[in-house]
């Protein structure tokens, strides 16, 4: 028997059916133009082959300007030997006069891509961009002494395969630690605002190199300068006429411990910048009034590298190595002058946060029952009552202003990350009670299980006897840590979600007149901490200053939690153990409440990976932003 041999695919199709991506026979012409009454064309495909660089281009070109200079001497050559032979007429040696000789060809240079970078040329830009991006959340130098205009950076173009940083291409401070420090926070924010999802990775490293350029002098220069105190205190320093220059080795500091956060993510370094901050503040007495023309300066200096210390502690587990009820401690808080200062509220939710921490090592620590503290039953339910206490301030007296500007956005800030710190101290009181530390991250963030810690036949990193012990001494139910942590999660979202981004006061004042004509009637009450900011302002990059990540991760882990738990009930058809979670559940209509808290949750994870996401051209944040928005993309996907 006879067996035919199947027809093998044709490797050369028409142009036609190459453009129609359907099969051609390859024939001239092929079964489908003729069907088609189309004309029928083969051009080879371009496509395949070695991957030629550009050197291998620019070999290929000196070859042929090599091989036209050897046939044009041959010609040449000829031409001069008939010429002997045969001597021209005049009229052929008029036509066959020479051409000026054509100079040669500049060699090509290698094409490389080139990085734009943040620099500034000036100090009044350098301190402009301050205002910009990091005094509203970050209040550290006092109100701008000088109105403010739009950013206006410096584009330093470095070529991507560049290796070392070129001390030359940059602006030179002279030495100054805090103009070093600033220029390192600067430059870690990108020129273009591409996001960190485009961004390539040459353009992330060329920007941490240089950055970290910067804060390296800075540091050098701090430890270099001579003793503070043997500085004149009525010495002004060049960045601002009502800051002491003896203070601007603690405002450096200050700096470089957020840089050693958002860049590198290493919060015990940060903890070791801010101690030394702290340390050289006390050296100042700075924890003591001062002559009046300085006491703005020096109470946000003292203060900030208070909050500093306080949220290294909090993000390392450890203690602070000086606290606020300290008697030394005498200066007051700064003030902003609205209708209520945020800085005591802050200190108290740095107080309970650290609080919280601590309740929660006892809790998860391999330590026999009885040698536990007997009263940490009380203690979790007391830290609670104040919990709750004092957001319940927060909201009662929050500071609803119409004032415009970075000093009002900086207490507007304040006001809302004191609101997060309290919901994220009970978030973080309830969570191992409502979930048991189940993981969903890789990475090892802001004290959250990571994925390859589990025994996944447990579920959970805590032992047997851990959770044993959180049941029997904790005095909330699983449900009722649940709802708490739904509650404190959803306050959080809402937070970053009215979050007022990076802006100049020129651009923001527009912006926050629109939104009031469209908000009045929330303006009048405080329905809002950001009453006078609209939800639809949109992220820019970077989002904010990214300190407050690790609560935002929180909220998101415990939103997730919740989500998959109410996703799982509703995939099951039995909502009601979901009850304890769900607004006045009816069961005729348990399925609809819980849906809509399926979209609450939703909306609510979608903020937080936003701001997450917008604050990811930090290196620091970026893996938390990709894990993030890994996990948004999957819930999105159980929705649909």
């Amino acid at each position: 028997m006879v067996t035919l041999k199947p027809k093998s695919h044709v490797k050369v199709a028409c142009l036609a059916c190459r453009a129609a991506k359907i099969r051609c026979n390859g024939e001239s012409p092929c079964a489908s133009c003729s069907v088609n009454s189309r004309e029928c064309s083969y051009r080879p495909s371009r496509r395949g082959g070695a991957r030629r660089g550009l050197k291998a281009r620019q070999q290929l070109l000196k070859q042929r300007i090599e091989s036209q200079r050897l046939s044009e001497e041959f010609l040449l050559s000829q031409s001069i030997a008939s010429n002997h032979a045969h001597p021209p007429s005049e009229a052929l040696v008029s036509g066959l006069e020479p051409e000026p000789e054509l100079e040669p060809e500049p060699e090509l240079e290698p094409e490389t891509a080139t990085v734009r970078l943040r620099a500034y040329r000036c100090e009044q830009d350098l301190v402009n961009a301050y205002y910009i991006f990091i005094h509203r959340f970050f209040p550290l130098l006092p109100p701008p002494a000088a109105p403010q205009y739009r950013d206006q950076p410096w584009a330093i173009a470095v070529c991507s395969d560049t290796a070392t940083v070129d001390p030359s291409a940059l602006p030179d401070w002279a030495g100054n630690p805090l103009c070093l420090a600033l220029a390192a926070m600067t430059m870690l924010i990108p020129l273009d605002e591409t996001g960190p999802a485009t961004e390539p990775s040459t353009a992330v490293l060329l920007r941490r190199t240089h950055a970290g350029h910067y804060a390296r002098l800075a540091l050098e220069r701090v430890e270099s300068m001579e003793l503070p105190r043997q500085q004149s205190p009525t010495s002004s320093s060049p960045l601002h006429p009502h800051l002491p220059r003896q203070i601007e080795p603690v405002l450096a500091l200050a700096l470089l411990s957020l840089f050693e956060y958002c860049d590198r993510g290493n919060a015990a370094r940060m903890r070791f910048r801010a101690n030394h901050a702290l340390t050289t503040a006390m050296d100042l007495a700075l924890y003591s009034e001062m002559s009046e023309e300085c006491s703005d300066a020096s109470r946000r200096a003292w203060w900030v590298t208070m909050f500093l210390s306080y949220l290294s502690s909090a993000l390392t587990a450890t203690v602070p190595i000086i606290t606020a009820d300290d008697p030394r401690i005498s200066t007051p808080f700064p003030e902003f002058r609205g209708c209520r200062e945020p800085w005591p509220l802050l200190v108290q939710a740095q107080e309970v946060l650290l609080q919280s921490c601590s309740i929660v090592r006892q809790l998860v620590r391999d330590t026999p029952v009885d040698r536990l503290p007997t009263l940490i039953r009380d203690e979790i339910y007391q830290l609670d009552a104040k919990i709750v206490d004092l957001s319940g301030q927060a909201d009662r007296f929050r500071c609803v202003t119409n004032q415009q500007g970075v000093e009002a956005d900086a207490s507007r800030t304040l006001w809302a990350m004191a609101a997060t710190f309290l919901h994220t101290s009970r978030l973080r009181l309830h969570r191992f009670r409502a979930f048991m530390d189940h993981p969903m991250f890789l990475g090892s963030y802001c004290d959250l299980a990571p994925i390859d810690t589990v025994d996944f036949s447990s579920s959970s990193r805590l032992s047997l006897n851990q959770i044993t012990r959180i049941h029997s001494l904790f005095p909330f139910s699983e449900d009722e840590s649940a709802r708490i942590c739904l509650q404190s999660g959803l306050a959080i979202s809402r937070i970053f979600r009215r979050l007022p981004g990076p802006q100049s006061y020129s651009d923001g004042l527009e912006m926050s007149n629109t939104t009031l004509l469209s908000s009045s009637s929330s303006s009048s009450s405080s329905s809002s901490i950001f009453s006078s900011y609209s939800t639809s302002i949109a992220l820019r990059t970077p989002r904010s200053i990214p300190y407050m990540v690790c609560c935002e991760l929180q909220a998101f882990y415990a939103l997730n939690m919740l989500f998959a738990r109410v996703r799982s009930a509703i995939c099951a058809g039995d909502v009601s153990p979901c009850y304890p979670i769900l607004d006045r559940p009816d069961p005729a209509m348990d399925v609809c409440a819980a849906e809509r808290l399926v979209e609450e949750l939703r909306l609510g994870m979608d903020a937080l990976a936003s701001s997450i996401r917008a604050d990811g051209c930090f290196a620091g944040v970026t893996p938390m932003a990709r894990e993030v928005d890994a996990i948004r993309d999957a819930t999105a996907a159980l929705i649909t």
